[in-house]
């Protein structure tokens, strides 16, 4: 009884931290869409000048919405309820925090950015360097700290495969269904660093971490982190998560629930890493084929989600 009283108020606080979220943007993109005129870039991407509606614009905002959704469902019953019942249910949660929500949220808020009016220096420099890409140099004079443009894909991909590890240590992994805190630092963490990373993936910093060969190394590494965690569970003997073993575990075993759960988190975030491989390996290589045609630089070539670096020589 006092699980599922916790559960409850855990699922009230994840609702209220959701509406809050959403309504707090949907009425950012109210505010943006009614000054649609001035949005410039948005306005030549999707829209007429003035018409205050331009496709980018809504397009973003629906992938960031739907990114927020999808978090709150993966924290809500019954999915929020269950994950503390059996692990393979947990894994699909993880999957959910860690690359449906983020990879969402991260592509709503590169496009969502791209026509945002900064005002002021400091502002504009947040705004570049949070979201400006290869075809968006910052402006004003101010440039990106390079030490900072190289560390941050780097230390977010390091965040984000760490969470995983860390997380599926026994210890805290075990805690996390009993204890209010530890579940909703688990969720905060895997929220985190899994916007933070796709963000790096999908709209990378600038900087010389902005090549597509460099983020598919990033992904490289991220894809051979979480299948040695999956290969743990789906091979392991022993079962390493003592305290699942309740008595709903009747159809299966705690060994079996924990192999299964391993198979669902290595083959679940194997088509996001896969298929962002694929477009940054084709990136790459119509940036080397470009190159090999010309020796002059080639203009910057704009995409609207931000796949592609630039082409010609470097």
């Amino acid at each position: 009884m006092h699980e599922l009283l916790t559960q409850w108020s855990s699922t009230g606080i994840a609702i209220a931290i959701y509406v809050v979220v959403s309504c707090l943007h949907l009425n950012q993109v109210r505010s943006r869409l009614r000054h649609g005129g001035r949005l410039g870039p948005a306005s030549r991407t999707g829209g007429r000048q003035g018409s205050g509606w331009p496709r980018d614009e809504l397009a973003a905002a629906a992938l960031f919405q739907a990114g927020l959704l999808t978090a709150l469902l993966a924290l809500i019953p019954p999915i929020g309820y269950v994950s503390s019942q059996f692990i393979w249910v947990r894994a699909i949660q993880d999957l959910l925090l860690c690359f449906a929500a983020p990879v969402l949220i991260a592509s709503g808020i590169r496009g969502h950015a791209a026509g945002r009016p900064a005002q002021g220096k400091f502002s504009r420099a947040v705004a570049n360097s949070l979201f400006a890409g290869p075809q968006q140099p910052v402006s004003d004079g101010i440039a990106l700290d390079t030490a900072w443009s190289r560390a941050s894909p780097v230390a977010a991909a390091v965040a984000f495969n760490l969470s995983c590890i860390v997380w599926h240590v026994p210890a805290f992994f075990d805690a996390v269904p009993a204890n209010g805190a530890a579940r909703f630092a688990e969720y905060a963490v895997y929220l985190g660093t899994g916007i933070w990373f796709w963000l790096q993936i999908i709209r990378p910093h600038l900087g010389p971490w902005q090549s597509p060969l460099r983020r598919l190394v990033l992904l490289t590494g991220t894809l051979a982190a979480w299948t040695v965690v999956g290969m743990v569970l789906v091979f392991g003997w022993n079962v390493i998560y003592p305290a699942y073993a309740n008595s709903l575990h009747h159809a299966m075993t705690v060994l079996d629930d924990q192999q299964l759960s391993g198979g669902v988190l290595w083959m679940g975030m194997t088509p996001f890493l896969v298929t962002a491989g694929v477009v940054l390996l084709n990136a790459w290589l119509n940036e080397e084929d470009s190159g090999s045609h010309t020796d002059a630089p080639a203009p910057v070539r704009k995409r609207a989600w931000g796949w592609a670096a630039r082409s010609g020589l470097r």
